[in-house]
């Protein structure tokens, strides 16, 4: 059949006029056989819209389904298979994509009616309208894509808005407020009310909302923001904040337009600043000190509330009305020193950028403190100094001490010179009178001893002996407050050759108590050669002097390096090289309570007449240790020998 023709189609006497009519109509208009599956008839439309013409159609035999995107061909098919169904008179319509000529596709809602049924009533052919819904379908994408990206956007930023009609009192949310309240849409969509979501807020917040509505409508306020806390269905709590825009109608509310956040982290590290606020305050005050800021620039001052307190203000009262300029430091700067006071503000750093100084100042209440400040610049990309920072404290009481330890210190120092003095001229001055008694004891002993009873020899033997005794414990006094006294310099001193010389002039005692004296590899450290020498003489003596009865002493002296740990362990500095000296023997040894007290002057742990000394040679190795800023202890077992051992450093400073 001639797609042009329209003689048996519809019966009309004009189809002239009916051409004009389909042609002139905003859309397709063709019919449909279902039999042959072809167009018996499309307007002209079909050009305007598809870009098709009659040639087109003809040249593909008027096949239908050739205009219909593929991928709508078998939904197009079901919905032809509808009318089928349909009664008299009755319409129905479907969407569907129709190609166009230049290879895309154009979205059409299309509305067929029967147009021929044959006698047994069974569909012939269908009379379609398609109109392009294409502009509808884009922008009913569009406001998908849109909504999606919004309901993306509430979810990534956690908020939902929400408007209220106030005349129904009912509420319509965004999705948002799903993920506010840690639900799935699914689950509570149809739940979704204000009184679910009030639910979800605690007790005291609900309150307080309800007043706070109740007094911005009764204002008539167009904005209302609050903050409250909620409680999810999975018991996690959340900060929300919540702004509502009233709208009115010749000044009646009629609802609003509202937006709720969720502020939690902001909440959270807003409170956390403000707990470290108070807790910089509090350190400030506990430790009397302030911060500032000084903008070399603009000469901007800002003061932190404790640079307030240090300088005699209140911080509450007096902060709005004080102006930070360099004139508050020229009120309060002692003796009209603020001219020095700038120079180590701003000049005086050198190449460091930071530097530490101390003054006075005079406080808003006429106090005088002592105040130190340590400042560090902060510079600009062209290493220009911009801003000053820093810390101001009060050391007035710390400089009160400090003045009083030196006083006592020096004090100390006189006291200690007087007693050396006093120790020395008193030993000096002994010394005759105690030759003079030993050496008359001594002629009455040659003279008349043999005419002496046995008690008289005894009596002159005793009184020699205690003069003996005193001239060694005065010499031991004179020696130690040499050791005080002395001005030695340091010197690189060769420890294995000190040890060598000491060996050497201790050879007869050694030879007549058949000493065995071991002495491993030693270093050279910075020190007092005579002191040193005199050091390991008196311990060597010391290790001989208390042996065993028949039993040879062994003596072996080593000497390593400390570890950095065990400098530490011992309070030392770890920066600096120590060595460790230890001398072993085989002695009688002594409890190890005593392994202080051997150190003391005078102390004995046994008889003179057993082991003859003065009491005083531990105390002087004490005293040389001590002026080589070393450590000197002693460990031993009752028996089983002893163990002294020596750290000094390697280097002196």
């Amino acid at each position: 059949m001639d797609i042009n023709s329209q003689k048996g189609i519809i019966n009309s006497d004009d189809d002239a006029l009916l051409q004009s009519i389909y042609d002139f109509f905003p859309g397709l208009v063709y019919v449909y056989d279902l039999d042959k599956k072809q167009l018996r008839y499309i307007n002209k439309k079909i050009t305007e819209s598809l870009g098709y013409s009659y040639d087109d159609i003809k040249e593909w035999k008027q096949d239908f389904e050739r205009l219909v995107f593929k991928d709508d061909v078998e939904h197009v098919k079901k919905e032809i298979e509808k009318y089928h169904e349909l009664k008299e008179n009755d319409a129905y319509g479907y969407q569907c994509r129709l190609n166009r000529k230049e290879g895309d596709y154009i979205h059409f809602q299309v509305t067929g009616k029967v147009l021929r049924r044959n006698e047994k009533g069974k569909v012939e052919s269908i009379l379609f309208v398609a109109q392009d819904i294409n502009e509808q379908i884009r922008a009913a994408d569009e406001s998908r894509a849109f909504k999606d990206l919004m309901d993306d956007t509430e979810n990534l930023l956690q908020f939902s808005t929400w408007r209220w009609d106030a005349i129904t009192n009912k509420e319509r949310w965004s999705k948002g407020i799903y993920s506010l309240l840690n639900y799935q849409e699914k689950d509570v969509e149809s739940k979704m009310s204000s009184t679910f979501f009030l639910d979800h807020i605690i007790p005291k917040d609900r309150e307080r909302i309800d007043r706070l509505y109740k007094q911005a409508i009764e204002r008539k306020l167009e904005l209302l923001s609050y903050e409250y806390t909620i409680e999810t269905h999975d018991n996690q709590v959340k900060i929300i904040q919540s702004t509502i825009k009233f709208r009115y109608s010749n000044g009646v509310l009629i609802g609003g337009l509202g937006i709720n956040r969720d502020v939690t982290e902001k909440s959270t590290l807003l409170n956390n600043l403000l707990i470290y606020q108070e807790m910089i305050i509090e350190r400030d005050m506990f430790l009397d000190q302030g911060t500032f800021e000084f903008d070399i620039v603009t000469g901007k001052v800002m003061w932190s509330e404790g640079m307030y307190i240090l300088y005699g203000y209140n911080p509450e009262k007096d902060k709005d009305s004080l102006l930070l300029t360099e004139e508050i430091y020229r009120k309060h700067l002692v003796d009209d020193s603020f001219e020095s006071f700038e120079d180590k503000l701003t000049t005086s750093f050198g190449n460091q950028d930071s530097n530490v100084w101390q003054y006075q100042i005079s406080t808003n209440s006429g106090e005088i403190k002592q105040l130190e400040t340590f400042a560090k610049l902060i510079r600009d990309s062209k290493d220009q100094p911009v801003k000053l920072i820093g810390t101001t404290r009060d050391v007035t009481m710390i400089v009160k001490y400090e003045r009083e330890l030196e006083r006592k210190i020096t004090e100390l120092k006189r006291s200690n010179k007087d007693l050396e003095d006093f120790a020395y001229i008193a030993s000096h001055d002994m010394h005759e009178p105690l030759r003079k008694i030993h050496s008359f004891a001594d002629r009455l002993k040659i003279k008349y001893g043999g005419s002496l009873e046995e008690e008289g020899k005894g009596y002159l033997d005793r009184i020699l002996g205690a003069t003996q005794n005193a001239r060694l414990m005065i010499d031991g006094l004179m020696e130690f407050s040499r050791l005080s006294r002395n001005g030695l310099w340091f010197e690189k001193v060769n420890l294995k050759q000190v040890v060598s010389e000491v060996l050497t002039d201790l050879e007869l005692t050694i030879e007549e108590t058949n000493s065995s004296i071991e002495v491993g590899p030693m270093p050279e450290i910075d020190g007092i050669l005579l002191q040193l020498k005199q050091l390991f003489s008196n311990i060597i003596l010391n290790a001989i002097k208390f042996r065993k009865t028949e039993v040879a002493p062994v003596i072996v002296i080593k000497s390593r390096k400390l570890t950095p740990q065990e400098s530490g362990d011992l309070s030392l500095d770890i920066n600096m090289d120590y060595y460790k000296f230890t001398v072993k023997d085989n002695g009688i040894g002594f409890e190890e309570e005593y392994s202080e007290t051997i150190f003391q002057m005078f102390q004995r742990l046994n008889s003179k007449s057993e082991y003859p000394g003065s009491g005083i040679g531990l105390a002087l190795c004490k005293k040389i240790t001590e002026n080589h800023q070393g450590i000197i202890k002693a460990s031993s077992i009752q028996g089983e020998g002893t163990v002294i051992s020596i750290i000094l450093p390697e280097k002196h400073i």
